[in-house]
C-alpha cells in the first residue's frame, strides 16, 4: 500500500513536465514522412497539419500512451499563428526545435528553401 502514494505523485510530476500555456522559444524545421507515428497515428507528412516534438518532451515508456500526445503546439511566427496536433517524435531534436510538417511549415514560412528559422514561438495548449 506504500507503493500508492508515491505513484500519485510520479503521475503528478510527469503532468507537470510539460508546461501547458506557458511560451518558449526556439526554431522549426520541416519533414515529409509517411508511416506510424510515435503517438500511434497513422501520418503523412507531405499532406497533414502536425508536429514532432523532441524525444525529451516524451515521459512515457510507451509512447503511444504519452501525454504529450493529447496536446498541440501553437506557434507563433513572423506575425503568423498556427496550432496543430503533437503526434510524431523527432530523435535529434532538442527540447526547443520542433519539426512541422510541411503543410504547416508553409503556412508560416514562404519558401521551402530556408530549411530552419529562429525566433519562433511555441505554446502546448490542449486540442
Amino acid at each position: 500500500m506504500p507503493m500508492k502514494p508515491f505513484i500519485f505523485i510520479a503521475v503528478i510530476a510527469v503532468a507537470w513536465a510539460i508546461p501547458l500555456y506557458e511560451p518558449f522559444t526556439g526554431h522549426f524545421t520541416y519533414f515529409t514522412i509517411s508511416g506510424t507515428s510515435a503517438c500511434g497515428q497513422g501520418i503523412d507528412a507531405s499532406q497533414e497539419e502536425l508536429v514532432a516534438v523532441g524525444k525529451d518532451w516524451f515521459t512515457s515508456l510507451n509512447p503511444n500512451t504519452d501525454p504529450i500526445c493529447d496536446l498541440c503546439l501553437k506557434i507563433h511566427y513572423k506575425h503568423k499563428i498556427i496550432t496543430i496536433p503533437v503526434v510524431e517524435k523527432c530523435a535529434h531534436c532538442s527540447k526547443h526545435h520542433m519539426e512541422l510538417s510541411l503543410p504547416a511549415f508553409r503556412k508560416l514560412v514562404d519558401h521551402e528553401d530556408v530549411r530552419t528559422t529562429d525566433g519562433a514561438n511555441f505554446t502546448f495548449v490542449n486540442c
